[in-house]
């Protein structure tokens, strides 16, 4: 292959990735991966749904002990998650429901 096509090649994918709907489903995917990382699997498996829409992370959970400690370390968890992500991916904030 040449150069010249592996350019085109890489430009084509960087084209795709940079559109909205991909953009925002390749950011979920992110966040997904980096909420279950960060707080274990406990976490994760009492995870039902997780959406993210204008710079709002909305986690729902299946319970609500968990729920109300989360509501309890929102302000670290946002912090943590922040850490985790670039500067133009920041969350605004986060939701427990």
């Amino acid at each position: 292959m040449s150069k010249s096509h592996e350019q085109t090649i890489r430009e084509a994918l960087r084209e795709f990735s940079e559109q909205k709907k991909f953009k925002q489903k390749l950011n979920l995917k992110k966040l997904e991966t980096i909420w279950i990382e960060s707080f274990g699997s406990l976490a994760g498996a009492y995870t039902e749904k997780i959406t993210f829409h204008k710079g709002i992370l909305c986690i729902h959970t299946s319970s609500s002990s968990l729920r109300k400690e989360l509501l309890i370390n929102k302000k670290l968890i946002l912090q943590q998650l922040n850490k985790q992500l670039t500067e133009d991916e920041k969350l605004e904030d986060i939701e427990f429901r």
